[in-house]
Protein backbone atom coordinates (compact mmCIF):
# COMPACT_ATOMS: atom_id res chain seq x y z
CA UNK A 1 0.00 0.00 0.00
CA UNK A 2 3.20 2.54 0.39
CA UNK A 3 4.23 2.23 -2.82
CA UNK A 4 3.64 4.09 -5.98
CA UNK A 5 2.68 2.28 -8.88
CA UNK A 6 2.64 3.50 -12.64
CA UNK A 7 -0.79 4.62 -14.19
CA UNK A 8 -1.23 6.35 -17.31
CA UNK A 9 -3.49 8.64 -19.08
CA UNK A 10 -5.09 7.09 -21.42
CA UNK A 11 -5.58 10.91 -23.40
CA UNK A 12 -2.04 11.86 -22.84
CA UNK A 13 -0.07 9.05 -22.32
CA UNK A 14 1.78 10.32 -19.57
CA UNK A 15 2.25 7.96 -16.91
CA UNK A 16 2.54 8.79 -13.59
CA UNK A 17 3.05 7.08 -9.94
CA UNK A 18 0.60 7.31 -7.11
CA UNK A 19 -0.08 5.26 -4.21
CA UNK A 20 -2.70 2.33 -4.38
CA UNK A 21 -6.20 2.89 -3.03
CA UNK A 22 -6.61 -1.00 -1.87
CA UNK A 23 -4.43 -4.09 -3.25
CA UNK A 24 -5.98 -7.51 -3.57
CA UNK A 25 -4.20 -11.17 -3.87
CA UNK A 26 -7.26 -13.54 -3.69
CA UNK A 27 -7.36 -17.29 -5.02
CA UNK A 28 -9.25 -17.68 -8.81
CA UNK A 29 -10.24 -20.79 -10.22
CA UNK A 30 -11.39 -20.21 -13.45
CA UNK A 31 -9.97 -19.79 -17.45
CA UNK A 32 -7.49 -17.28 -17.89
CA UNK A 33 -6.71 -15.45 -21.17
CA UNK A 34 -3.10 -15.83 -21.72
CA UNK A 35 -0.83 -13.97 -24.90
CA UNK A 36 2.30 -15.00 -24.94
CA UNK A 37 4.89 -14.06 -28.23
CA UNK A 38 8.29 -12.04 -28.88
CA UNK A 39 6.45 -8.69 -27.66
CA UNK A 40 3.62 -9.50 -25.34
CA UNK A 41 3.36 -11.38 -22.61
CA UNK A 42 0.39 -11.87 -19.55
CA UNK A 43 -2.39 -13.93 -18.34
CA UNK A 44 -5.44 -12.36 -17.47
CA UNK A 45 -9.27 -13.56 -16.35
CA UNK A 46 -11.80 -12.77 -18.93
CA UNK A 47 -13.49 -9.93 -16.91
CA UNK A 48 -9.84 -7.96 -16.62
CA UNK A 49 -10.39 -4.51 -17.90
CA UNK A 50 -8.03 -4.16 -21.09
CA UNK A 51 -7.07 -0.90 -22.46
CA UNK A 52 -7.61 -0.89 -25.85
CA UNK A 53 -8.14 0.64 -29.78
CA UNK A 54 -11.39 -0.84 -31.19
CA UNK A 55 -11.66 -1.76 -34.48
CA UNK A 56 -13.95 0.39 -36.29
CA UNK A 57 -15.21 -1.93 -39.30
CA UNK A 58 -17.08 0.97 -40.65
CA UNK A 59 -13.78 3.16 -41.58
CA UNK A 60 -11.50 -0.39 -41.48
CA UNK A 61 -9.26 1.07 -38.54
CA UNK A 62 -8.78 1.57 -34.96
CA UNK A 63 -10.59 4.11 -33.59
CA UNK A 64 -8.37 6.97 -32.13
CA UNK A 65 -8.83 6.91 -28.63
CA UNK A 66 -8.77 3.94 -26.27
CA UNK A 67 -11.63 2.36 -23.94
CA UNK A 68 -11.71 -0.11 -21.62
CA UNK A 69 -12.82 -3.21 -22.78
CA UNK A 70 -12.97 -6.89 -20.95
CA UNK A 71 -10.57 -9.38 -22.21
CA UNK A 72 -13.56 -11.89 -22.67
CA UNK A 73 -14.96 -8.99 -25.20
CA UNK A 74 -12.00 -8.18 -27.09
CA UNK A 75 -12.93 -7.86 -30.57
CA UNK A 76 -10.76 -9.83 -33.67
CA UNK A 77 -8.19 -7.09 -33.62
CA UNK A 78 -7.69 -4.24 -31.07
CA UNK A 79 -4.81 -1.95 -30.64
CA UNK A 80 -2.66 -1.55 -27.36
CA UNK A 81 -0.81 1.39 -25.46
CA UNK A 82 2.79 0.49 -26.04
CA UNK A 83 4.56 3.84 -24.95
CA UNK A 84 4.35 6.98 -22.34
CA UNK A 85 5.54 10.29 -21.32
CA UNK A 86 7.19 11.41 -18.14
CA UNK A 87 7.19 15.03 -17.80
CA UNK A 88 8.68 16.61 -14.52
CA UNK A 89 12.37 16.43 -13.49
CA UNK A 90 14.52 19.65 -13.06
CA UNK A 91 17.08 21.02 -15.77
CA UNK A 92 20.34 21.47 -13.84
CA UNK A 93 22.36 18.98 -11.95
CA UNK A 94 24.53 19.60 -9.33
CA UNK A 95 27.82 17.82 -8.35
CA UNK A 96 28.55 19.12 -4.55
CA UNK A 97 31.99 20.58 -4.07
CA UNK A 98 34.45 19.28 -1.42
CA UNK A 99 35.42 21.52 1.35
CA UNK A 100 38.99 22.22 2.05
CA UNK A 101 40.32 20.08 -1.12
CA UNK A 102 43.09 20.49 -1.78
CA UNK A 103 42.50 21.87 -5.70
CA UNK A 104 40.69 25.45 -5.17
CA UNK A 105 38.49 24.41 -8.47
CA UNK A 106 37.26 21.25 -6.61
CA UNK A 107 36.01 23.01 -3.64
CA UNK A 108 32.99 24.67 -5.50
CA UNK A 109 29.91 23.12 -6.07
CA UNK A 110 29.62 21.70 -10.25
CA UNK A 111 26.26 22.68 -11.71
CA UNK A 112 25.53 21.45 -15.26
CA UNK A 113 23.16 20.86 -17.31
CA UNK A 114 20.68 17.13 -16.52
CA UNK A 115 21.38 15.86 -20.01
CA UNK A 116 25.15 16.68 -19.85
CA UNK A 117 25.04 14.47 -16.45
CA UNK A 118 23.04 11.96 -17.59
CA UNK A 119 25.23 11.49 -20.76
CA UNK A 120 28.36 11.13 -18.52
CA UNK A 121 26.42 8.72 -16.59
CA UNK A 122 24.76 6.75 -19.51
CA UNK A 123 28.37 5.69 -20.54
CA UNK A 124 30.01 5.57 -17.22
CA UNK A 125 27.71 2.72 -16.42
CA UNK A 126 28.30 1.03 -19.78
CA UNK A 127 32.40 1.71 -20.06
CA UNK A 128 33.22 3.47 -16.32
CA UNK A 129 35.42 2.61 -13.76
CA UNK A 130 36.44 4.47 -10.45
CA UNK A 131 40.16 2.89 -10.29
CA UNK A 132 41.25 2.23 -6.59
CA UNK A 133 42.96 5.08 -4.73
CA UNK A 134 46.17 5.88 -4.62
CA UNK A 135 48.36 8.36 -2.96
CA UNK A 136 49.37 9.32 -6.63
CA UNK A 137 45.95 9.09 -7.77
CA UNK A 138 43.42 8.96 -5.15
CA UNK A 139 40.37 9.85 -7.26
CA UNK A 140 40.99 8.22 -10.67
CA UNK A 141 38.00 7.54 -13.07
CA UNK A 142 38.44 5.51 -16.44
CA UNK A 143 36.13 5.06 -19.16
CA UNK A 144 36.89 2.75 -22.09
CA UNK A 145 36.68 4.05 -25.59
CA UNK A 146 37.52 2.12 -28.80
CA UNK A 147 35.85 3.24 -31.69
CA UNK A 148 36.18 6.70 -33.43
CA UNK A 149 32.27 7.13 -32.27
CA UNK A 150 32.70 6.57 -29.18
CA UNK A 151 35.86 8.75 -28.49
CA UNK A 152 33.91 11.57 -30.05
CA UNK A 153 31.24 11.24 -27.72
CA UNK A 154 33.62 10.94 -24.91
CA UNK A 155 35.33 14.23 -25.50
CA UNK A 156 31.85 16.26 -25.97
CA UNK A 157 30.75 14.66 -22.35
CA UNK A 158 33.44 15.42 -20.59
CA UNK A 159 34.15 18.67 -22.21
CA UNK A 160 30.52 19.45 -20.59
CA UNK A 161 31.63 18.90 -17.40
CA UNK A 162 34.30 20.84 -17.41
CA UNK A 163 36.68 17.66 -17.32
CA UNK A 164 40.72 17.46 -18.96
CA UNK A 165 41.27 13.84 -19.22
CA UNK A 166 44.21 12.22 -20.89
CA UNK A 167 43.33 10.24 -23.91
CA UNK A 168 44.69 6.92 -24.33
CA UNK A 169 44.69 4.56 -27.52
CA UNK A 170 41.67 2.72 -26.04
CA UNK A 171 40.59 4.56 -23.06
CA UNK A 172 40.30 7.99 -21.18
CA UNK A 173 41.64 8.71 -18.15
CA UNK A 174 41.28 11.81 -15.40
CA UNK A 175 41.56 12.74 -11.70
CA UNK A 176 38.86 14.50 -10.61
CA UNK A 177 37.97 14.34 -6.58
CA UNK A 178 34.49 16.08 -7.09
CA UNK A 179 32.62 13.79 -9.72
CA UNK A 180 34.95 10.70 -7.86
CA UNK A 181 33.42 11.36 -4.31
CA UNK A 182 29.78 12.11 -5.96
CA UNK A 183 29.92 8.43 -7.75
CA UNK A 184 30.96 7.42 -4.65
CA UNK A 185 28.19 8.97 -2.41
CA UNK A 186 25.50 7.34 -5.52
CA UNK A 187 26.89 3.76 -4.37
CA UNK A 188 29.07 3.47 -7.92
CA UNK A 189 32.28 2.58 -5.96
CA UNK A 190 33.56 -0.44 -6.13
CA UNK A 191 30.47 -2.04 -7.84
CA UNK A 192 31.16 -4.60 -10.77
CA UNK A 193 29.71 -5.26 -14.09
CA UNK A 194 26.95 -7.84 -12.93
CA UNK A 195 25.79 -5.86 -9.86
CA UNK A 196 25.49 -2.60 -11.51
CA UNK A 197 22.15 -0.09 -11.31
CA UNK A 198 20.85 3.04 -11.99
CA UNK A 199 20.80 5.67 -9.51
CA UNK A 200 16.98 6.27 -8.17
CA UNK A 201 17.33 10.27 -9.18
CA UNK A 202 17.24 9.41 -12.99
CA UNK A 203 14.20 8.17 -13.09
CA UNK A 204 12.27 11.11 -11.36
CA UNK A 205 13.54 12.95 -14.83
CA UNK A 206 11.44 13.87 -17.85
CA UNK A 207 11.37 11.28 -20.64
CA UNK A 208 13.45 13.74 -22.70
CA UNK A 209 16.27 13.99 -19.90
CA UNK A 210 16.39 9.78 -19.30
CA UNK A 211 16.85 9.87 -23.37
CA UNK A 212 20.00 11.39 -23.25
CA UNK A 213 21.14 8.75 -20.74
CA UNK A 214 20.01 5.88 -22.78
CA UNK A 215 22.15 7.31 -25.44
CA UNK A 216 25.09 7.62 -23.23
CA UNK A 217 25.19 4.04 -22.54
CA UNK A 218 24.31 3.07 -25.83
CA UNK A 219 27.71 4.23 -26.94
CA UNK A 220 29.19 1.90 -24.97
CA UNK A 221 27.01 -0.82 -24.73
CA UNK A 222 24.24 -0.32 -27.88
CA UNK A 223 23.65 -2.16 -30.81
CA UNK A 224 21.56 -0.26 -33.33
CA UNK A 225 19.45 -3.36 -35.27
CA UNK A 226 16.42 -3.10 -38.00
CA UNK A 227 15.40 0.66 -36.31
CA UNK A 228 15.53 -1.15 -32.95
CA UNK A 229 18.20 -0.76 -29.66
CA UNK A 230 19.61 -3.12 -27.64
CA UNK A 231 21.43 -2.71 -24.33
CA UNK A 232 23.54 -5.53 -23.24
CA UNK A 233 24.88 -6.00 -19.50
CA UNK A 234 25.41 -9.12 -17.50
CA UNK A 235 23.45 -6.89 -14.62
CA UNK A 236 19.68 -7.74 -14.27
CA UNK A 237 19.30 -5.09 -11.77
CA UNK A 238 20.27 -2.83 -14.48
CA UNK A 239 19.01 -4.77 -17.43
CA UNK A 240 15.66 -4.18 -15.02
CA UNK A 241 16.37 -0.13 -14.72
CA UNK A 242 16.95 -0.17 -18.46
CA UNK A 243 13.75 -1.49 -19.16
CA UNK A 244 11.64 0.79 -17.36
CA UNK A 245 13.84 3.96 -17.93
CA UNK A 246 13.72 2.94 -21.88
CA UNK A 247 9.85 2.43 -21.39
CA UNK A 248 9.61 5.67 -19.55
CA UNK A 249 11.85 8.05 -22.13
CA UNK A 250 8.78 6.80 -24.95
CA UNK A 251 9.75 3.58 -26.14
CA UNK A 252 8.32 0.12 -26.83
CA UNK A 253 10.81 -2.56 -25.19
CA UNK A 254 11.43 -6.29 -23.96
CA UNK A 255 14.14 -7.69 -21.86
CA UNK A 256 15.28 -11.23 -22.26
CA UNK A 257 18.78 -13.18 -21.09
CA UNK A 258 20.97 -15.73 -22.40
CA UNK A 259 23.28 -18.06 -21.64
CA UNK A 260 27.39 -16.93 -20.94
CA UNK A 261 28.45 -17.29 -24.21
CA UNK A 262 31.24 -19.20 -25.64
CA UNK A 263 33.50 -17.43 -28.01
CA UNK A 264 36.47 -19.48 -30.45
CA UNK A 265 39.51 -17.32 -31.04
CA UNK A 266 41.20 -17.44 -33.95
CA UNK A 267 43.76 -19.42 -32.37
CA UNK A 268 41.41 -22.05 -31.44
CA UNK A 269 41.05 -21.07 -27.66
CA UNK A 270 37.73 -21.52 -26.28
CA UNK A 271 36.70 -18.25 -24.05
CA UNK A 272 33.98 -19.27 -21.58
CA UNK A 273 31.54 -16.48 -20.19
CA UNK A 274 30.61 -16.59 -16.72
CA UNK A 275 27.58 -14.66 -16.55
CA UNK A 276 24.28 -14.77 -18.17
CA UNK A 277 24.08 -11.54 -21.06
CA UNK A 278 20.62 -9.40 -20.49
CA UNK A 279 19.33 -7.47 -23.24
CA UNK A 280 16.82 -4.64 -23.07
CA UNK A 281 15.41 -4.36 -26.77
CA UNK A 282 14.18 -0.87 -27.79
CA UNK A 283 11.93 0.71 -30.74
CA UNK A 284 10.31 3.76 -30.54
CA UNK A 285 6.92 3.95 -31.35
CA UNK A 286 3.08 4.48 -29.48
CA UNK A 287 1.36 1.51 -31.17
CA UNK A 288 0.62 -2.08 -30.45
CA UNK A 289 -1.97 -5.04 -31.66
CA UNK A 290 -3.29 -8.19 -30.43
CA UNK A 291 -5.34 -10.26 -32.92
CA UNK A 292 -7.53 -12.33 -31.11
CA UNK A 293 -7.52 -16.02 -33.10
CA UNK A 294 -3.93 -15.78 -33.63
CA UNK A 295 -2.56 -14.54 -30.40
CA UNK A 296 -5.01 -14.57 -27.24
CA UNK A 297 -6.06 -18.91 -25.47
CA UNK A 298 -7.38 -19.77 -23.25
CA UNK A 299 -6.98 -22.22 -20.24
CA UNK A 300 -7.95 -23.17 -16.75
CA UNK A 301 -6.22 -22.04 -13.84
CA UNK A 302 -6.53 -22.58 -10.12
CA UNK A 303 -4.43 -20.26 -8.16
CA UNK A 304 -3.54 -16.72 -6.44
CA UNK A 305 -4.42 -13.65 -8.69
CA UNK A 306 -3.59 -10.01 -8.19
CA UNK A 307 -4.44 -6.69 -8.54
CA UNK A 308 -4.40 -3.16 -7.56
CA UNK A 309 -6.85 -0.01 -7.79
CA UNK A 310 -5.47 3.15 -8.73
CA UNK A 311 -7.99 6.24 -8.36
CA UNK A 312 -7.09 8.99 -11.32
CA UNK A 313 -6.70 6.91 -14.88
CA UNK A 314 -7.36 3.55 -13.44
CA UNK A 315 -4.65 1.85 -15.80
CA UNK A 316 -1.68 -0.07 -14.37
CA UNK A 317 1.48 -0.49 -15.95
CA UNK A 318 2.64 -4.50 -15.28
CA UNK A 319 5.88 -6.19 -16.65
CA UNK A 320 5.82 -10.45 -17.09
CA UNK A 321 8.78 -12.37 -18.29
CA UNK A 322 10.68 -8.90 -19.53
CA UNK A 323 7.25 -7.83 -20.93
CA UNK A 324 5.27 -4.84 -20.62
CA UNK A 325 1.53 -4.15 -20.48
CA UNK A 326 -0.65 -0.67 -19.57
CA UNK A 327 -4.17 -2.47 -19.19
CA UNK A 328 -6.74 -1.58 -17.04
CA UNK A 329 -6.90 -1.46 -13.03
CA UNK A 330 -9.20 -4.15 -12.49
CA UNK A 331 -10.58 -4.50 -8.55
CA UNK A 332 -11.05 -7.70 -8.60
CA UNK A 333 -8.40 -10.05 -10.69
CA UNK A 334 -4.97 -9.25 -11.82
CA UNK A 335 -2.94 -8.98 -15.24
CA UNK A 336 0.62 -9.89 -13.76
CA UNK A 337 2.12 -10.45 -10.00
CA UNK A 338 4.69 -7.73 -11.24
CA UNK A 339 3.37 -4.11 -11.31
CA UNK A 340 5.97 -1.68 -12.60
CA UNK A 341 6.21 0.71 -8.85
CA UNK A 342 8.91 2.86 -6.98
CA UNK A 343 8.92 2.05 -3.03
CA UNK A 344 9.53 5.76 -1.32
CA UNK A 345 13.02 6.59 -0.53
Amino acid sequence: MENELATVDPESREVTFERPLRVVAKRYTGDLCRVSNTSKDFAVTPDHHMLVRKWNERYRRLDDRYSFVNMADIGWYSGLMASVHQAGGTESYTIPGIPGYKRASQREDLTVSMPACLRFLGIYLAEGTMIKPTGKSPNKIQIAAFKDREKTFVRAVLSELGVRACELRDRFTFENGRIYRHLEGLGLKGVHAADKFVPRFVFEQSSESIEELLRGHREGDGSLQNDAWTHHTTSPQLADDLQELAFLAGYKTGRSVRAPRVAVMRDGREVRGKRPEYSVRALKGSQSSIERNKEVSSGAYDGMVYSAEVSTFHTLVTRRNGRILISGSCTHNAPARSTMGRTPQ
